[in-house]
């Protein structure tokens, strides 16, 4: 069986479903087998002989139409702080379990908290070399537009993504990264931890 007697117009379209960006996303790694049927898609599971949930089947607050959820950290009638995020937290892990979605948040995408720390391991082991992720808007303004005589086009490790990121992370990385740098900062952040625990 050849490549081209494989792509057929139906697999494409499968295909191009599958990889799509805006498809719903599991917390699985999908798999294609075209061996057997050219529509079997299969899941591997994160833990092993545990079915996996279909993203819209995450548990998570119930969106309301127009508003979605953005009026639950509203001022007087929500029941979420902004300034209590660790006290947010809390509560959608003890309502919703280890693995929440919050969905329709105004002008946002769905934020979704793994709360598991076997599950974020997993997540970040899958993840490309090279992962997006979307900085503030604030913090890119600030390194772009108000500082940008500082940071003279490398802005870090934050906030940056593609090649940019790849080049700066391997520049650092050895030097933050080994433990003869890591230890020099074991007991001056344990005497800051310790004291923030004590007030």
């Amino acid at each position: 069986m050849t490549t081209k007697s494989l792509l057929t117009p139906r697999l494409f379209r499968i295909l191009k479903r599958y990889y799509s960006t805006d498809r719903p996303y599991s917390t699985a790694l999908g798999v294609i087998d075209i061996s057997t049927n050219d529509e079997v898609i299969e899941y591997k599971t994160l833990k092993d002989g545990v079915a996996v949930k279909d993203y819209s089947k995450i548990p998570g607050p119930k969106a309301l139409p127009i508003i979605g959820n953005a009026w639950r950290f509203a001022p007087i009638i929500g029941h979420y702080k902004i300034h209590e995020l660790d006290k947010v937290m809390i509560s959608l892990y003890q309502q919703y379990g280890k693995i929440v979605k919050v969905s329709g948040l105004i002008g946002h995408p769905d934020l979704l908290f793994v709360f598991d720390g076997d599950d974020i391991q997993r997540v970040f082991k899958m993840e490309e070399t090279m992962p997006h992720r979307p900085s503030m808007p604030s913090l890119h303004y600030y390194k772009q537009h108000l500082q940008k005589d500082f940071f003279r086009g490398n802005e870090g490790v934050i906030g940056v993504h593609g090649p940019k990121w790849d080049a700066f992370r391997k520049q650092v990385q050895h030097i933050l990264l080994s433990p003869t740098t890591a230890k020099m900062y074991i007991e001056p952040l344990d005497l800051i931890a310790t004291d923030f625990l004590n007030r």
